[in-house]
C-alpha cells in the first residue's frame, strides 16, 4: 500500500504551492502520476485499452487473448510524469490534448484540446501566467469553433502576498457570465497550509506537509456550521482516525487499522454518537503498493460479495494488465468480471525526445480579457449586491409604472431584467402589439416571481395595456434545468407562452391566451413529460372547444434497441369555464382521462 509517490525528488517551492492551488488545468497535466511509478524508469507513453462493448463503439479495436479491447487513450509524457500529449474519444468526438511548458519544461504554459472536424473544429486554451518567481498569477480560457473566433471561457487571478512567515494567495475566478464566485483564500505557512473556500462544501480546511504531499488535519464547518472534522496519522503518513464534531460531541468516526507492513487496512465506520459500529471497509494491497482485495462488511455482520483485481507487471512494477472481478461472499465463489484492462507501455531510453509541439498562435483578444474581464465583473458583483440588498430590504417596485415609452426596454424598472419581446396583432385594431417577459426581484415560492406584460402602440410610442404574474411560473420552477420560460410569441391573434425543466423526467408547457370580453383567457395548452426508456405524455387541450387529445406510451429499452410495451391514446371532450390569466396557474390544474384512471396537469 502507497500513500504517495515518495520515489519522486521534492520539488521545488514555486512547484508545491502552484500544485496544491487547486488549479484544474495544472491538475489534469499531473493526474497520471499516481497510476504508475517511474523510480525505476520513467514513462514515456501508454496506450490504455479496455475490454467494452463494440456496438456503435467509434474506438479503436485490438484483439488481445481471444478478446476485443478498444483503446480508451494514448498518452505522451515528460520524464516526472506530466502529460505531453493525450488522444483520446469522448462522446463519439475525437480529442487531442497538447501541453505546452515552458523551454525548461518547469510550468506549465498552454493546455490546447482540439476536437478536429472538418466541418466544425472546436479549440479551447487554458492560458496560465505567472509571476517572475513562477508563482501562479492567472488562467484565461477561451475557445473558438466555427462562426466564433473568441469565444470567453473564464479568467482566474492568483494575487500572491508574501510576508516574513508566510505566503497568502488570493483566488478571483470569473466564469463565462463575468459574474465573479466568492473569493478563494489560500495561506501556505512553513509546512502548513489553510484553504477557505466558501462555495465548497468544507469551508476551511487545514492542511499539513507529510511525506511529499499535503494532507488534511482538520476542516471546519462542513456543509453546516458547527460541524468539524479532525484526522489524525501514523508515522508513515497513513490516516488513522476522521471524526466528525458537532457542539464538541463526535456523531461519526472512521477509525484505520494496519499490519506492520501497511498491506492491509480495516476501515471501521461508527455511527449514533461515534459509538455504535456500522460498516467495516476490508482491504488488501500487494508489495507493489496496489489494492486487489475489497470487501465491505454490514453493520449487522454480513459480508457482502468481495471485489479482487488481478496484476500483470513489468520488470518496472507497473501494471500492464488488471482484471477485476467480484466473488461471491461464500469461500471459492464464482469470478464474476467486472472490468479488463490493458496498458501498453515505453518508456525512456538513452535516444528518447519528447514530442516536439508548435506553440499556437493565440488570439491577440487575450490580453485585453487578462485587463478588462475582473473590471466589468466588479461592476457586475456590485449591481449583483445591490439587487441583494434591495431585496433583504424590499425596496424595489412591485409592477411595472410607467404607463408610456418610446422603446419596449423602457418600461423595465430598477432591478427588474427583460427576458424576451415579441410582436404582432392582438385585437384585429390599428396598431402594433408587443409582449415582454421580466424577471423581478419578487420573492416567490421558488426564486422570483416572473411577469407578462402587453403593450399597445398609439402613434409613435408604447402604451402599457396589461401585466400578470399569473401565466409565468417562478424562476426556479424548472428543478434541476432552473428557469423554466422557454419563450413567448404572438400567434393567431394570442399570445403563446412555452415553459421547459424537470430533471430525468423532462415536462414542458405550451399555454395560449386571447383577449376576449374585455379580459384575457387561456384558450389552449398543451404539455408533453416523460423520460427516455420509461414512458411519454402528449396531451392536448382545446379549452374554447372542450377538444381533449390525450396520448400514452410506455418505452421499453434493452439489448436489442427500444420498443414499446403500453400505448393508448384518447380523445374526448372536457368541457369547462376558462380561466382568466391573471387567476391561472401553469401545472397545476387537473383533466382524468375517462375509464383510464389517468391524470394530467396542464
Amino acid at each position: 500500500m502507497s500513500n504517495s509517490s515518495t520515489s519522486v525528488k521534492e520539488e521545488k517551492n514555486h512547484k508545491r504551492i502552484n500544485n496544491n492551488l487547486d488549479n484544474y488545468t495544472i491538475g489534469r497535466a499531473c493526474e497520471d502520476r499516481e497510476t504508475f511509478r517511474i523510480a525505476k524508469k520513467p514513462v514515456y507513453a501508454i496506450s490504455y485499452y479496455r475490454a467494452e462493448s463494440g456496438e456503435n463503439n467509434p474506438k479503436q479495436v485490438k484483439k488481445m487473448g481471444g478478446k476485443d479491447f478498444y483503446l480508451q487513450s494514448y498518452t505522451e509524457y515528460l520524464q516526472d510524469g506530466r502529460k505531453r500529449y493525450k488522444e483520446y474519444i469522448y462522446d463519439h468526438t475525437r480529442r487531442i490534448e497538447n501541453y505546452h511548458y515552458d523551454e525548461k519544461f518547469d510550468n506549465l504554459l498552454l493546455l490546447h484540446r482540439v476536437e478536429p472536424n472538418a466541418e466544425n473544429e472546436r479549440n479551447y486554451y487554458n492560458i496560465l501566467n505567472y509571476y517572475p518567481d513562477k508563482l501562479l498569477k492567472e488562467e484565461i480560457e477561451y475557445r473558438t469553433y466555427k462562426g466564433n473566433d473568441f469565444d470567453v471561457q473564464g479568467f482566474t487571478g492568483y494575487k500572491a502576498e508574501k510576508n516574513k512567515s508566510s505566503l497568502t494567495i488570493r483566488i478571483n475566478d470569473i466564469g463565462y457570465d463575468s459574474i465573479p464566485a466568492p473569493q478563494e483564500i489560500y495561506t501556505f505557512t512553513g509546512d502548513a497550509l489553510i484553504k477557505e473556500k466558501p462555495l465548497y462544501q468544507s469551508k476551511k480546511q487545514y492542511f499539513e506537509w507529510m511525506v511529499s504531499r499535503y494532507v488534511p488535519v482538520k476542516t471546519e464547518d462542513y456543509v453546516v456550521k458547527g460541524r468539524n472534522i479532525a484526522f489524525t496519522y501514523d508515522t508513515k503518513g497513513f490516516i488513522t482516525s476522521e471524526t466528525w464534531m458537532e457542539d464538541g460531541q463526535p456523531v461519526y468516526t472512521k477509525e484505520f487499522e494496519y499490519n506492520a507492513g501497511h498491506t492491509e487496512c480495516i476501515e471501521q465506520q461508527y455511527g449514533q454518537q461515534g459509538k455504535e459500529k456500522s460498516t467495516k471497509y476490508i482491504r488488501k494491497y500487494n508489495k507493489q503498493g496496489d489494492l486487489f482485495f475489497e470487501q465491505t462488511v454490514e453493520y449487522n455482520g454480513n459480508k457482502l460479495a468481495p471485489i479482487v483485481t488481478e496484476y500483470v507487471y513489468d520488470q518496472y512494477d507497473n501494471w500492464t494488465e488488471r482484471k477485476k472481478y467480484r466473488l461471491s461472499a461464500e469461500e471459492d465463489g464464482d469470478k464474476i468480471p467486472v472490468q479488463h484492462e490493458i496498458r501498453e507501455i515505453t518508456y525512456f531510453e538513452n535516444d528518447s525526445k519528447v514530442r516536439e509541439l508548435p506553440f499556437p498562435k493565440l488570439s491577440g483578444k487575450v490580453q485585453r480579457v487578462a485587463a478588462t474581464l475582473p473590471k466589468s465583473a466588479g461592476k457586475k458583483q456590485k449591481s449583483i449586491n445591490a439587487f441583494d440588498q434591495a431585496v433583504e430590504k424590499g425596496k424595489y417596485d412591485t409592477k411595472i409604472t410607467k404607463t408610456g415609452a418610446k422603446d419596449i426596454k423602457d418600461f423595465t424598472p430598477k432591478f427588474w431584467k427583460l427576458k424576451a419581446t415579441a410582436f404582432g396583432d392582438l385585437d384585429k385594431l390599428p396598431g402594433d402589439e408587443a409582449v415582454a417577459v421580466y424577471e423581478t426581484p419578487i420573492p416567490a415560492d421558488v426564486g422570483f416571481e416572473q411577469v407578462l406584460a402587453i403593450f399597445k402602440k398609439k402613434h409613435d410610442k408604447w402604451m402599457l395595456w396589461h401585466q400578470s404574474a399569473g401565466p409565468l411560473l417562478d424562476t426556479q420552477g424548472g428543478g434541476t434545468m432552473g428557469n423554466p420560460f422557454e419563450g413567448i410569441a404572438i400567434a393567431n391573434r394570442a399570445i403563446v407562452v412555452n415553459h421547459f425543466g424537470g430533471s430525468r423526467e423532462k415536462w414542458s408547457y405550451k399555454h395560449i391566451y386571447r383577449f376576449q370580453n374585455n379580459d384575457w383567457y387561456l384558450i389552449g395548452a398543451s404539455v408533453h413529460f416523460g423520460a427516455p426508456c420509461d414512458y411519454f405524455v402528449d396531451f392536448d387541450y382545446n379549452l374554447s372547444t372542450g377538444d381533449v387529445v390525450a396520448e400514452y406510451q410506455q418505452e421499453i429499452c434493452n439489448d436489442e434497441g427500444k420498443g414499446s410495451e403500453k400505448h393508448w391514446k384518447e380523445r374526448f371532450k372536457q368541457k369547462t369555464i376558462l380561466p382568466k390569466m391573471d387567476e391561472f396557474i401553469p401545472g397545476n390544474n387537473k383533466v382524468d382521462v375517462p375509464d383510464l384512471d389517468y391524470e394530467v396537469y396542464y
